[in-house]
């Protein structure tokens, strides 16, 4: 920083609506890749160096609600919109303390932290810096002012510009560095004598000139990432561009992603080395992979711990799982909620796992229901096995105990346990406890009918005639 004793608070104004939007949600909490776009404002002041962040909302905003304790900052409501300069007045008390207050705006989603920390270190005590930018169609940018010396001596938003002003390409990105004491003197003098009848934030430049304070821009070569977003075509760009800034972070770490156009990789997730993903898969949220992966085309994995060495074939659906090393799940398996496989454990296509712990070795492979259930370790679950879980008002347990072997189309109709090492046969419906070792059926007697079908066709015959 400009001067490194210098300490820096962080106001974010996220109080706007965002009518572009069309939208009932503040625009400021319209997820890119996951986070609300003002989490990634918030994160790039913290990590820039900012000791503290203050985020503006306005009155009834949902923003304080839904970042919960994910991000560390002070709230503070604007419950008049009187325009950006109100807004920062609103934070400033909050910003006691810092010699310096970083203002930023809540729909920057692609802003960086070392955006944020050039901008800091040209700030110097006493003065104001801003960033700036040029562009070929500055329609709807404040314009950068400056007198006949090249000094900067005012921004005119583009509706208050006159026909020279208008004319100016270099524009106001939004993000300023300023001095506290000057925002304690100069933002309770803002004024309203504008198109809009707004207190203009950008004033305090003009202000500032005129007092002989400095002030500095910070002129970006490329500000992409500074572009607000305004619309839901911004919002997709702007998504568009941090799923290929973490998919590029993530190959440059070891990951191999087979097309990165078709794989969507949210901002929280961490992925270990040599880890495979193929196209068209969706990891969401905080989920955890280890290294050694491979996540088979189409799967989508949703706040879940995979541990190393775990193989997903392709179309499986895991939410909230934990996977132990080894484990393989698919093609079309459905994990949901509560359900841990462990160490080596395996289920197939078409099973769907709820709130079941699937002990090491332990298999599922084909057209499976596991609700609400323990099992052990080296189980076989045959095909078509149900677990009757709830009967219309309350959950029950089942238990397969270490070695249990289950033949195909059973259903465990819980609460029940299979001892140790017992076998269950085919086609069998379980609504007894089933002892160590045992073998339980509940098959009818099979009775052959001899020449049944010759007799039959001789009937049809005789009616036909």
């Amino acid at each position: 920083m400009g001067d490194q004793n210098t300490t820096f608070s962080a106001v974010i104004l996220a109080a706007g609506q965002g009518t572009r939007m069309k939208s009932a949600t503040p625009k400021s909490l319209h997820p890119v890749l996951g986070w609300p776009m003002v989490a990634y404002v918030i994160e790039a002041a913290k990590e820039a160096g900012c000791s503290k962040v203050v985020v503006v909302e306005g009155p009834g905003s949902p923003i304080s609600a839904a970042l919960g304790e994910d991000h560390d900052f002070v709230s503070v409501v604007q419950h008049e919109a009187k325009g950006t300069g109100d807004a920062v007045h609103v934070a400033l008390d909050a910003t006691e303390g810092t010699d310096a207050v970083v203002i930023l705006n809540g729909d920057m989603p692609c802003i960086e932290s070392d955006e944020v920390a050039a901008l800091l270190d040209l700030f110097e005590s006493g003065g104001m810096v801003f960033g700036s930018g040029r562009v070929e169609d500055p329609t709807g940018y404040g314009r950068v002012v400056r007198s006949d010396s090249g000094a900067v001596s005012a921004i005119r938003e583009h509706r208050d510009c006159s026909d020279s002003e208008l004319a100016i390409n270099e524009v106001n990105l939004g993000i300023y560095a300023a001095d506290r004491a000057l925002l304690v003197d100069y933002l309770p003098r803002l004024g309203t004598n504008n198109d809009q009848g707004e207190l203009y934030l950008t004033d305090l430049v003009s202000m500032s000139h005129g007092d002989g304070r400095k002030v500095e821009t910070l002129c970006f070569e490329d500000w992409s990432n500074l572009r607000g977003v305004n619309d839901r075509v911004q919002l997709a760009e702007a998504d568009a561009a941090l799923t290929q800034r973490v998919l590029e972070n993530l190959m440059r770490e070891g990951v191999s992603v087979v097309d990165p156009a078709r794989t969507r990789v949210e901002a929280c997730v961490q992925i270990g080395r040599d880890t495979v993903l193929e196209p068209e898969v969706s990891l969401r949220g905080n989920t955890r992979i280890g290294e050694g992966c491979h996540i088979g085309q189409g799967s989508v994995i949703t706040e879940s711990k995979l541990g190393n060495n775990v193989t997903l074939h392709p179309y499986c659906v895991v939410e909230q799982g934990t996977f132990e090393e080894g484990v393989q799940a698919g093609p079309f398996a459905r994990i949901r909620p509560g359900s841990v496989l462990r160490k080596g454990s395996k289920v197939g296509n078409f099973v769907e796992m709820k709130k079941t712990d699937l002990g090491p070795g332990s298999k599922a492979n084909h057209l499976t229901y596991l609700g609400d259930s323990t099992i052990g370790e080296g189980v076989n679950v045959g095909a078509g096995t149900i677990t009757c879980n709830y009967d219309g008002k309350n959950k029950f347990q089942t238990v397969l105990k270490d070695g249990v072997f289950i033949g195909s189309d059973v259903q465990l109709v819980a609460p029940v346990t299979v001892g140790e090492g017992a076998y269950v046969g085919a086609g069998t419906t379980v609504t007894e406890d089933v002892p160590d070792g045992a073998l339980a059926t509940s098959r009818t007697e099979q009775k052959n009918n001899e020449g049944w079908v010759a007799r039959k066709k001789a009937r049809q015959a005789k009616e036909d005639s």
